[in-house]
């Protein structure tokens, strides 16, 4: 029996306390199929942008999005082929603002987890069927004398 589990792995993390009237920060390289995310707390309005540059030169607007003073959350945005990211931050009216960001780039691995429980029923299905389909084997005349297979009619 296997339970899946989802754990994270990061590539690049950025992360700034700054005052000024705009941010433009490399988050750093983003292989195909990781995701970012990000944290930020702003005095002032903002306009937060996420570009991803191509390795061909091509420039993409990945999230752009007007956001109220405050603390807010930009959740997990894919990236679908590999670039570098960038993250501007833009007061509204270019005022300077206390600003703090956290950027990372992280992408999501899931392992199976094995239980005992799981192991111990392919174990003894592992034995049946050793003792039903080759009770002439020396395996199978083993896992026949563990599960008395004969004794409930199964092998003659």
């Amino acid at each position: 029996m296997a339970l899946p589990t989802i754990s994270q792995t990061n590539a690049n993390e950025f992360s700034a306390q700054v005052n000024r009237t705009e941010l433009d920060a490399p988050i750093g390289y983003a292989p195909p199929g990781y995701s970012v995310d990000a944290q930020i707390t702003s005095q002032n309005q903002v306009t937060v942008t996420l570009r991803l540059l191509g390795a061909s030169g091509s420039s993409a607007v990945m999230f752009s999005q007007v956001f109220a003073a405050g603390s807010f959350e930009i959740s997990a945005i894919t990236v679908v082929n590999g670039g570098n990211l960038f993250l501007t931050m833009t007061p509204q009216n270019g005022v300077y603002t206390q600003m703090s960001v956290f950027a990372r780039i992280f992408q999501n691995i899931v392992t199976y987890q094995y239980s005992w429980i799981g192991v111990l029923v392919l174990g003894a299905a592992g034995l049946f069927a050793l003792a039903v389909l080759f009770p002439e084997t020396v395996l199978g005349r083993v896992a026949g004398r563990i599960i008395p297979v004969r004794r409930i009619g199964l092998v003659q």
